[in-house]
């Protein structure tokens, strides 16, 4: 059992979707999995009091609105799942005072990996849960497009020795010891001096360690962005899944400039698996 408790949490939009990915992934690694059904308000409810004249009928009848979408989602999972012979749970809760952030985190804490909907830049709702969990919580998250979870026998790490990177390969660690082949690639890493480790040596060594067996490609970017050569080489390779650090840099930073996170999640498509 390589992650014995997975966690999904599912948009309004899409939730089907992403309950069958969940389910699928579930299944695959013989986990349980808590499904939370959750939404913030449309309104914020503390603004009534904070002298905003946001009047009680009307904060009332949004918290009875959103808590009526809250249980057509709970009972659409509840419907599914009752058809599976998986370990499960499921749950509606509505964002409290500490926003969704601390609802996911209570909710979610006791989970190994949170499989997820992919945030595409399009829907505020799926970026919100998503950066919830990666901001909020110390859970790895999966991406999978679509119902079927490959095999995950190619793997590549996307390393650049940061503390993300790392946090990302050791969460991906049940995954990598099952993998048949494992690329750690490093995009125009920097030279080591004489008598140093060489690119990528020291997470060889540890990954060895773990009776984890890989290859280490270094390429150099040349005049393409990081992102493109990462997509590009996972294409070459054939990989079926991208284990990398998560935001490097500050989120903010990456949504003004751009970043290999962003990109990567947002356009590349494949599985990935993510960690900070």
């Amino acid at each position: 059992m390589e992650f014995p408790t997975l966690c999904t949490l599912l948009p309004e939009a899409g939730a089907d979707r992403t309950l069958e990915t969940a389910i699928a992934c579930a299944r695959r690694f013989k986990s349980h999995l808590d499904v939370v059904c959750t939404a913030s308000p449309a309104i914020n409810t503390a603004d009534f009091g904070a002298g905003f004249g946001v009047g009680g009928a009307i904060i009332a009848d949004t918290i009875e609105e959103t808590s009526a979408r809250l249980r057509d989602t709970d009972a659409m999972a509840r419907k599914r799942l009752s058809r599976e012979d998986i370990s499960w749970s499921s749950q509606a809760l509505m964002a409290g005072g500490g926003g969704l952030a601390q609802t996911v985190k209570d909710a979610c804490r006791f989970a190994d990996l949170a499989v997820l909907a992919r945030p595409n830049g399009e829907n505020f709702e799926v970026e919100s849960l998503f950066d919830a969990i990666l901001f909020g919580t110390a859970l790895p998250i999966l991406l999978v497009d679509g119902p079927e979870v490959p095999e995950f026998n190619r793997i590549t790490i996307a390393w650049d020795s940061s503390d993300q990177s790392l946090a990302a390969a050791r969460a991906a660690l049940p995954l990598l010891r099952q993998a048949k082949v494992v690329t750690v690639l490093m995009v125009d890493p920097p030279e080591s001096p004489a008598g140093r480790f060489a690119p990528g040596e020291c997470l060889a060594t540890f990954l060895s360690r773990h009776d984890i067996e890989c290859d280490i490609d270094l390429l150099p970017r040349m005049k393409a962005r990081i992102a493109d050569v990462i997509k590009q080489h996972t294409s070459d390779t054939q990989s079926d899944l991208l284990v990398m650090g998560a935001y490097g840099h500050s989120k903010l930073r990456e949504q003004l400039l751009g970043g290999v996170t962003r990109e990567l999640v947002q356009n590349s498509g494949m599985p990935m698996f993510l960690a900070r």
